[in-house]
């Protein structure tokens, strides 16, 4: 995923399972636990490469890029 600075970033979930969105150094990206049909939100304020992933999950991660 890759946004420019200053973008409100929207994870939906969309699936039938609860899932959230943590980042790999457990501070940037720190979710709710989202259940279907909910969405949470933020915005990116210093360009970077964040991983995150789905804590419930394994093998259910990504990474967003600021630019």
């Amino acid at each position: 995923m890759e946004a420019p600075a200053g973008t409100l970033v929207r994870w939906t979930n969309r699936g039938t399972d609860d899932h959230d969105v943590v980042s790999e150094d457990l501070k940037t990206i720190e979710s709710p636990l989202l259940k279907p049909g909910m969405v949470f939100e933020t915005t990116f304020t210093q360009p970077g490469s964040i991983a995150y992933f789905c804590s419930l999950h394994v093998g259910m991660d990504a990474t967003m890029v600021v630019k």
